[in-house]
């Protein structure tokens, strides 16, 4: 009786310590992988930045790329609009589907859309007025499966 409760005991020690490293390997290999995660969007941003204000057309240009915890920033001005002037349905619905599609077809934001970063996209009036902000959550993005 006594080996077996010493037996028992023994096995349920193990089993805890199993556990425990189980759970700090895992636990510590999640925040590196999410600080590495991070370090990858700071510097995607970083690079960006370097080459800021952009003009993308006649009428909007990138101004920021910015990077908060899991969610990347990007601000543009509509150079010749007021606020008034936006179009918001056309960007909420139009623009918001078009970013979509281009996050969906572009390889090089998978990763980011794997990991739950949220993309972020504030319109400003030429007077440096927020007018909209887009936001596009990794669910809001088909998976799209390439053969």
């Amino acid at each position: 009786m006594i080996i077996d409760e010493t037996q028992t005991r023994r096995n349920n020690l193990i089993n805890i310590l199993v556990f425990v490293v189980f759970f700090s390997l895992t636990y510590l290999g999640f925040k590196y992988f999410k600080e590495t995660e991070k370090s990858e969007l700071e510097l995607m941003a970083e690079e960006y930045s370097k080459e800021l204000p952009m003009t993308v057309n006649k009428t909007t240009r990138l101004d920021s790329v910015a990077v908060h915890e899991n969610a990347i920033f990007y601000s543009y001005t509509l150079v010749n609009l007021n606020k008034d002037d936006f179009q918001i349905d056309f960007i909420q619905n139009d623009l918001k589907s078009k970013m979509i599609a281009d996050l969906q077809n572009n390889s090089e934001t998978q990763k980011f859309r794997d990991n739950g970063v949220v993309f972020n996209y504030n319109y400003y009036d030429k007077n440096g007025v927020l007018g909209t902000t887009v936001e596009i959550r990794p669910e809001d993005v088909p998976f799209v499966v390439n053969n």
